[in-house]
């Protein structure tokens, strides 16, 4: 008999992983308390030498990214990672899960490189993630701080629900202005108006303010970008959590004997990690991306009639 394993974000859960929402944003809680207790008094000097500025786009980051981690001295996510090790230790009652780890092995790159070839591209990507984590502790991210005000609800599907909510405002707004009636521009800061605010403010938006190179919806969608490589951070700092502390593997999946085909939603490779039964990887869909292929999805389903 041939078997189809579909797996979803439970499945890590009950492996003991933290890779829940919630786990997601209190780590970037933690995390920013140690960027700023390390790096204080270089942040501000990173900040001003790149003209860093909330208004940032995806793109001047990306450009910028390599002479970001140069300038902060660090090797690319090595912050990140004892940031996470803080975050884990206190998540698994301080148990120092990871004292027992070489400290040159800390953290084992290769987990990135998966299908990069070239190590220049490999260092790329890096810096990339080590740029996007900068960036959000010196300037904010509009989706970070706007999950963290809101409650969402448990599920990661809670959690995409708030985009569309923030979709369906916006194209109400564009859909509602036929006649070019609405004109009034709240703000001269419009483009970098807090998510909250402009969910909840009941005025007339100018709706070209919302579009444009610079509009509202660039915006978003240029934070969103930096939001989703910050989540994918976190779950590859996850996948380095030692096999010896996964709580309790799951005796049902461990009883089928064997798998064929593995459909996965999570953005974890969790089940070939930790279970593997005979699955090649040719045989393996992730269907919402995987972790350190730069392909991750968080989105919603079509909003309008």
């Amino acid at each position: 008999m041939s078997i189809l394993l579909i797996i979803g974000n439970g499945f890590d859960i009950a492996n003991g992983l933290p890779t829940s929402y919630k786990s997601f944003l209190e780590y970037m809680k933690e995390a920013k308390k140690y960027y700023n207790r390390e790096y204080s008094s270089k942040l501000i000097t990173i900040k001003d030498s790149l003209n860093l500025s909330r208004i940032m786009h995806y793109k001047g980051l990306y450009n910028k990214s390599k002479f970001l981690a140069e300038k902060t001295n660090l090797y690319p996510l090595k912050a990140a990672w004892f940031a996470f090790r803080a975050y884990a230790d206190k998540l698994f009652n301080n148990k120092n899960i990871f004292d027992h780890m070489n400290m040159k092995k800390d953290i084992d790159f290769n987990f990135m490189k998966k299908e990069i070839d070239d190590i220049a591209g490999f260092y790329t990507k890096l810096y990339e993630y080590n740029a996007c984590l900068l960036y959000v502790f010196l300037c904010g991210n509009m989706w970070l701080e706007y999950f963290k005000e809101i409650n969402v609800g448990e599920k990661w599907i809670d959690f995409e629900k708030e985009i569309s909510k923030v979709i369906e405002r916006i194209e109400y707004i564009l859909i509602n202005d036929k006649d070019g009636e609405n004109r009034k521009v709240l703000s001269s800061k419009y483009g970098d108006m807090p998510i909250r605010v402009f969910m909840s403010n009941q005025d007339i938006i100018d709706r070209s303010m919302l579009r444009g190179r610079k509009g509202y919806i660039s915006r978003l969608q240029s934070e969103l970008v930096i939001f989703v490589r910050c989540l994918e951070i976190y779950m590859l700092l996850v996948e380095q959590i030692p096999d010896i502390y996964i709580i309790e593997k799951v005796s049902v999946i461990e009883n089928l004997g064997g798998v064929n085909w593995l459909l996965n939603f999570n953005y974890t490779d969790t089940f070939l990690r930790l279970y593997g039964m005979g699955v090649d990887q040719a045989n393996a869909d992730f269907i919402h991306g995987r972790a350190g292929y730069n392909n991750l999805i968080i989105g919603t389903q079509e909003t309008l009639e």
